[in-house]
């Protein structure tokens, strides 16, 4: 992103990054509720999900409820890409969260992704 793009996109958004894998238990399916899912770049959003990761080891600031805006920031071919989650997450380090700094409707951050 250009630092001119990145700028605008600071005006509406506070950009927050994804944690790094090194730093999670990632587990190929969800072993019991606590289990959220571990969203990676990907150009179609179902197949973003990496992996599970228990989020009672997360840091409360690194887990992101339904309806959020977040975007591909690195990945083959696939950054740029923008979706508003479907459920609770965590993003990788190859993902931005996007928090509006104001209120939003669902409907203005679809029209965002």
């Amino acid at each position: 992103m250009k630092n001119r793009d990145t700028a605008a996109l600071k005006e509406i958004f506070t950009l927050v990054p994804g944690l790094a894998s090194s730093y999670v238990e990632r587990v190929k399916r969800p072993l019991t509720e606590n289990y959220i899912p571990y969203v990676r770049p990907s150009y179609r959003q179902y197949s973003s999900i990496d992996a599970y990761v228990n989020k009672k080891l997360i840091p409360a600031e690194k887990i992101f409820p339904a309806h959020t805006l977040y975007v591909s920031t690195d990945g083959q071919g696939s950054h740029t890409y923008a979706y508003v989650s479907v459920c609770e997450f965590v993003a990788n380090s190859n993902v931005t969260v996007l928090i509006p700094n104001r209120e939003m409707s669902l409907e203005e951050k679809l029209f965002y992704a």
